[in-house]
């Protein structure tokens, strides 16, 4: 049975649908103009460990999404968006799910919900969005890297007075993560094995930002309200310069501060992060290559793990906006204070068809977590022709030195996805 808030927010949307269906012919371009989207996916995951005593881990699904998007009427419009995750019966569920990574999908077999349904009105100039949604700011985020991403139930409003320039507000009621079907009012922290592990309800959050980006500068500057957890700031900046011979060098810093906020469900929170990045873009859009830098200082009077932050939308899922930040492993996924060094590179091939990203990222964060070295291969091709938009991608990520785990643990996740 769906729950009633899933009901409420596909009942609104498809009552304000119908009714629009009868106005006239003024409004038949909702309806000529609409237009159906999706993407489907087949995704394996395998996680090996060196350690005996840890079982390795794996899981395999098939899903997606549907999105159904009404045309424009004098700038309204809305849109019904459909995510389901189905493991065909080919995941290990014995041993009581031992051998099964939750990552694609948690426990279960099957997975769907309804994670779009909003009504919008947007111009050139305003955009006001309001119920399920996806959300794309540095610490809240859909991180849709698997099959279904996390979504989010609330309000956005954002202006563009001029080109390059945007200005946004957010306001988060409730959350779905990955893996559930439900949106609760909880957070990511919520999710098996989080620490810290909090499964408190609280009121969402606010994100405020503005954002700047033309041929050679960038900025953008982040505040965000988790309520009961922390206070946000973010801010980050990079210049382009002119090229130099075929090669451009690039630079970008970034830096945050966190405070607790409320209850502080989490614990006292007392942090900044820092980080600095420098590259060359490669001639004929061949890509970059990059040296990254993050530090989280100590702070042994915080209560969260020597001043390290709280993420309550990204922790665990590695999709903060920190530059040295992978596949599986960051400093905030560390949960201790320490700094990061990467090497990177991305590469785009065959007429930006062939994507290719290796990096290496060494973590130092005794005595308060294990220094881990982690090495990262991402390659995706991107199909054209009869066959657009088809992708083939490959993560293979390997960690060495975590302790628990043994000597080095190897991650793997081959994903097809067809978008249409």
């Amino acid at each position: 049975m769906l729950p009633k808030n899933t009901i409420y927010s596909t009942g609104l949307v498809l009552l304000t649908m119908a009714r629009l269906a009868y106005a006239g012919d003024e409004l038949s371009g909702l309806f000529t103009d609409a237009k159906l989207s999706g993407t489907l996916r087949a995704y394996q995951f395998t996680r090996a460990f060196e350690n005996n005593a840890t079982s390795d881990t794996h899981a395999f699904a098939l899903g997606g999404k549907l999105k159904a998007e009404t045309g424009d009427f004098h700038g309204f419009s809305a849109g019904l968006g459909y995510y389901f995750a189905n493991d065909l019966n080919l995941s290990n569920h014995d041993d009581n799910n031992s051998h099964l990574t939750t990552i694609l999908m948690g426990e279960g077999h099957t997975l769907s919900t309804v994670g779009e349904a909003y009504l919008q009105y947007k111009n050139d100039l305003l955009l006001l969005k309001a119920g399920r949604q996806t959300m794309d700011t540095p610490w809240i985020n859909a991180g849709d890297a698997t099959l279904i991403p996390n979504l989010y139930q609330g309000y956005t409003a954002a202006i563009t007075p001029y080109e390059g320039l945007k200005i946004e507000a957010d306001r988060i009621l409730a959350f779905k993560h990955r893996t559930t079907s439900g949106f609760d009012r909880d957070t990511v922290l919520a999710t098996p094995n989080s620490k810290p592990a909090v499964t408190e309800d609280t009121d969402g959050a606010i994100a405020l930002g503005v954002s700047y980006k033309n041929a050679s500068v960038s900025a953008k500057a982040w505040l965000y309200r988790f309520y009961d957890y922390a206070n946000l700031g973010y801010l980050q900046a990079g210049y382009t310069f002119p090229a130099l011979r075929s090669v451009q060098p690039f630079a970008e810093v970034q830096y945050m501060k966190e405070t607790d906020s409320g209850a502080a469900l989490a614990g006292a929170v007392d942090s900044q992060a820092y980080g600095a990045k420098i590259g060359l873009l490669l001639p004929d859009k061949l890509g970059s290559v990059f040296i990254a830098y993050n530090k989280v200082p100590h702070n042994n009077e915080a209560g969260v793990t020597n001043g390290n932050l709280v993420s309550p939308y990204t922790q665990g899922y590695v999709t903060d906006p920190l530059y040295t930040s992978g596949l599986n492993y960051g400093l905030v996924t560390a949960r201790a204070a320490g700094e990061a060094w990467q090497l990177g590179m991305k590469l785009s091939l065959c007429n930006q068809k062939l994507d290719i990203i290796p990096a290496f990222t060494s973590f130092h964060t005794e005595p308060y977590a294990a220094n881990i070295q982690t090495y990262l291969v991402d390659v995706a091709y991107h199909f054209s022709d009869k066959l657009n938009g088809l992708t083939l991608r490959n993560r293979l990520g390997v960690n060495h030195g975590n302790p628990q785990w043994g000597d080095y643990t190897i991650d793997n996740r081959v994903m097809v996805s067809y978008a249409f």
